[in-house]
């Protein structure tokens, strides 16, 4: 595409972009923070229940539970650690962009924070989705209860 050169960068402009690519990386660090933190949040779990739990069949139960819950814990890496990891791309090359007035770069920054909003967009529908579908089968489960 042949694009003429009429977009100007002012300097409110800039500056709002070097906050946001600021923020943006700002936000992105902490949620890749979060993101390992939660690794350990069912073994913290259980190292604070199991002592409550005297029956081996309840350290079975618990053992079972624990497993589901690291399951999605890491089911909820995979989901956001592709938007952070774009957002952080986004931040990162917004900030060489403007300090190099490097095309290219502004251009890598913007293509990140599209996909950033990709994913959160078709993630934000599969979730409506789900809960709608969960509406339904719970309706139908009254219906056919009562």
């Amino acid at each position: 595409m042949d694009y003429q050169n009429n977009l100007v960068i002012t300097d409110d402009i800039r500056s709002f972009l070097i906050k946001t690519a600021k923020w943006a990386k700002l936000i992105a660090i902490v949620g890749f923070i979060m993101l390992g933190l939660s690794l350990f949040m069912p073994f913290i779990f259980m190292a604070s229940i199991m002592p409550l739990m005297m029956s081996g069949e309840a350290a079975v139960a618990m053992g079972t539970g624990a497993g589901a819950a690291f399951f999605s814990v890491l089911l909820i890496i995979v989901l956001f650690i592709f938007p952070l990891l774009y957002l952080y791309k986004f931040g990162k090359n917004t900030q060489v962009a403007l300090q190099t007035d490097d095309q290219n770069a502004i251009s890598t920054a913007f293509q990140n924070l599209k996909s950033h909003y990709k994913f959160i967009g078709i993630l934000l529908c599969i979730v409506i989705a789900f809960y709608a579908l969960m509406i339904i089968i719970s309706l139908g489960a009254m219906v056919f209860a009562g």
